[in-house]
């Protein structure tokens, strides 16, 4: 049994489901960015059916982003689990302060500015 079981009093079953979701999320992500780096090798000009290629890819990546929220939300947001992990982040602050810095990092990565730029060739 994991510590995250035990921490939030998942079954097996319910912990599963969790790391599916986060796989999934995982792999449509990285099948995404193959489909860009692959659509964006053809030039400068992009073709409507590598554009439409895109956005299918980015789309998948919405559709198990949202199927995993929505997941989570039925797993976490009951009363008693929610008092739970409350519970363990206030008797662990390491732990809360650690959680809030990967979230801000998360964000800062997410929301970073440069993250428009496009890789030239000879660069990886």
């Amino acid at each position: 049994m994991t510590a995250f079981m035990k921490i939030c009093g998942l079954s097996p079953a319910e912990c599963c489901v969790i790391y599916l979701c986060i796989g999934g999320v995982l792999g449509f992500e990285l099948m995404n960015t193959a489909v860009e780096r692959a659509a964006d090798m053809q030039g400068e000009e992009i073709s409507p059916l590598a554009k439409a290629a895109k956005d299918c890819a980015a789309g998948a990546v919405l559709a198990m982003a949202v199927c995993s929220a929505l997941c989570g939300f039925a797993l976490f947001f009951q009363k008693d689990r929610l008092s739970v992990l409350a519970g363990y982040f206030l008797e662990r602050p390491a732990a809360a302060a650690g959680l809030i810095i990967w979230i801000a990092a998360a964000f800062c990565f997410v929301f970073r500015r440069d993250k428009g730029k496009q890789i030239t060739k000879g660069q990886s």
